[in-house]
């Protein structure tokens, strides 16, 4: 099987438990260069890229077309996808149609050869995903992580976050809701977090920068709808 370390499980359906995604089997994707993100900087604990949607094509870096998820090696620039399906997420090979499993979260998604994607979901107040790569390829945005948003990212000094920090004072949620990132401090303070600007919160001092297409002013999942217009 192309996909040695994920479960063996049925094949998501269209059930109440995926209602998120009418026909979870993707069969148009919107472009990847298209598709808007933002960087997330904080200062001594790493960089991320953010994007949000259903449906992520993860590849390499050769080619004019960069993937959602892509990492410097041979793949192809299509060499699977990750549907996200409920609290979980579906990985289908873009050889075969059939060749598709459920992601086993804090496991490697091995993908017979090459690179070793790993996606962790630290908390169930959040369906955000992070997804990283081991040593020693790198994925081709200049980041340490990728995340795959929906609607709050966990920031704190523990590993029930999205993102540790261990300098961190308390642990906030960082949101996005009508084309504005904001965060709530520790103490329950809504903090603006506007492009570009630096701030420093609970002792974590972070700047998010927007990068491509046209973002989302709508909530969270709109993503693909309004790039691709």
């Amino acid at each position: 099987m192309l996909l040695e370390t994920l479960a063996a499980t049925p094949r998501c359906d269209g059930s109440p438990s995926c209602t998120d995604i009418p026909n979870p089997k993707p069969h148009r994707i919107m472009p990847a260069k298209t598709r808007p993100g933002w960087y997330l900087w904080i200062d001594a604990v790493a960089g991320f890229w953010l994007i949000d949607g259903t449906t992520f094509v993860v590849g390499g870096s050769s080619g004019e077309e960069v993937a959602d998820i892509a990492v410097r090696s041979s793949w192809r620039p299509r060499e699977a996808t990750l549907t996200r399906c409920g609290d979980t997420f579906e990985a289908s090979s873009q050889k075969s149609s059939g060749d598709s499993a459920f992601v086993k979260y804090n496991e490697p998604i091995d993908l017979n050869v090459g690179p070793c994607l790993r996606m962790i979901k630290p908390s169930p107040l959040s369906r955000s995903v992070v997804v990283s790569v081991d040593p020693p390829h790198r994925f081709v945005k200049p980041v340490d992580a990728i995340i795959l948003f929906d609607q709050s990212i966990l920031i704190g000094p523990n590993g029930a976050q999205h993102i540790r920090c261990p300098a961190a004072t308390g642990s906030m949620v960082l949101f996005y809701r009508g084309g504005q990132w904001s965060v709530r401090a520790s103490g329950g303070e809504i903090i603006a977090i506007n492009d570009g600007v630096c701030n420093e919160i609970d002792n974590v001092v972070m700047t998010m920068k927007r990068e491509g297409g046209k973002l989302p002013s709508g909530p969270p999942g709109d993503t693909q709808n309004d790039a691709s217009q």
